[in-house]
């Protein structure tokens, strides 16, 4: 997704971001009405398949809600965290609501607490790089401790620049299996709010991989596909000058039309060494920018798909579902699941059930076109990470599970 443009210099840039803030924590009681008040900024951007950036987070922010345990419905043992529950469950949908702020909106950044107390000590406002930047640290420490845990979770699921999606979302990963003291790939019981001795970073991953969880979920829709809005070519267009990283998934497929750049020099749209300034040739532009579009987001969502359910999702199973159950003998227990007190057990694999089908669904139509084409829910339970999950106790995996229910 292009960045937000908001100026053409990073003083201006950072004078608009620095006031659209300021207005939204002129509206703020607490960290959630900020989070949804500055997910605002992604108004104006569109996803990768041409809808609405804005229309995501919030999206993302209702499907976290949606598995949340209610205060109100802890079992009579937990009932004296129901205050605590309260702020992480505020905490974490303020969370979705800025998760995509550092990777998507030009001069906002999320930053590791460690580096950012020590960005503090040597003083932000002579820093050459921070200084013309909206750090969310700074922005969120006006709320308090629920808003250093939103920064926490806002920069765990956050990808760093030139990293592989596979590489950050493992860092986060480890961190879990780092702080529960076992090896990766080994399940292990989830802490329950009340329990002595657990660091609170603990609960805030676990909340981290929940959010990045429904991120995914939103982002893997089988019956999606690029949307164009009759805009965004223009738009290209406008602001191309000096950004040319903007569009360089669409440079990459012109190219195999032998066209080599692409940028707008003197009002001008240019195509290699063509000139194309009337209506008839900016129409035909706009053609070869929907294919090449729509074939960028097809590639991205089988990616996107094929990581799911060989890496992400049975991860996120052995974590947040078998962990949500086990117990300190090694077993599985349903009613122990039910009981958990940070999120809905039955709602969050529900949650990692769709995902997983709407991944297979994704490459299922491309298994079963080829000769002897097999649906993928085969190769995944025998070569993806899943394979190791296995079952204890009362679990039953996932993929297991939706293969019965399909009759495969």
């Amino acid at each position: 997704m292009a960045s937000i443009i908001l100026g053409k210099s990073p003083e201006s840039i950072h004078r608009k971001l620095r006031s659209f803030a300021d207005e939204c924590h002129g509206s703020s009681k607490h960290v959630l009405d900020f989070g949804r008040l500055f997910s605002g900024i992604h108004s104006q951007q569109l996803r990768s398949n041409g809808t609405s950036a804005k229309d995501h987070v919030v999206e993302v922010e209702r499907r976290v809600k949606s598995v949340l345990r209610d205060p109100k419905g802890l079992p009579a043992w937990a009932q004296e965290y129901a205050e605590a529950l309260k702020h992480f469950n505020r905490a974490v949908r303020a969370a979705s609501f800025l998760h995509d702020t550092d990777e998507d909106v030009l001069g906002v950044v999320a930053l590791d607490e460690e580096f950012y107390n020590q960005l503090k000590l040597a003083g932000i406002s002579t820093d050459p790089v921070y200084k013309l930047k909206l750090i969310l640290n700074q922005e969120l420490e006006r709320y308090g401790p629920e808003g250093a845990q939103v920064s926490y979770m806002v920069y765990n699921v956050t990808k760093p620049e030139n990293k592989q999606k596979f590489h950050y979302m493992q860092k986060l990963i480890n961190k879990l299996d780092k702080y529960a003291g076992k090896e990766q790939g080994s399940p292990y019981p989830l802490p329950n709010l009340g329990e002595e001795g657990v660091d609170i970073r603990f609960f805030l991953l676990i909340y981290s991989l929940l959010l990045k969880t429904a991120d995914r979920a939103s982002n893997t829709k089988s019956a999606e596909t690029y949307v164009y809005d009759g805009k965004s070519a223009r738009i290209l267009v406008g602001e191309a000058e000096g950004e040319k990283d903007k569009v360089g998934a669409l440079v990459a497929a012109l190219e195999k039309k032998h066209i080599k750049e692409t940028f707008v020099k003197g009002g001008k749209f240019l195509l290699g060494e063509r000139v194309f300034s009337d209506a008839a040739a900016f129409r035909e532009f706009e053609n070869i920018y929907q294919i090449a579009m729509g074939l960028e987001f097809e590639n991205h969502k089988r990616a996107n798909a094929l990581d799911n359910f060989m890496h992400f999702l049975p991860e996120v199973e052995r974590i947040l579902l078998i962990g949500a159950g086990l117990g300190k003998d090694g077993t599985f227990s349903l009613a122990r699941a039910e009981d958990f007190t940070l999120y809905d057990y039955a709602k969050m694999r529900n949650l990692v059930r769709n995902c997983y089908v709407e991944s297979l669904k994704i490459w299922d139509s491309i298994m079963m076109s080829a000769p002897n084409g097999q649906p993928m829910i085969g190769l995944a339970m025998d070569i993806g990470a899943g394979k190791h999950a296995g079952e204890s106790g009362e679990y039953k995996r996932l993929l297991k599970a939706i293969r019965e229910e399909q009759g495969i």
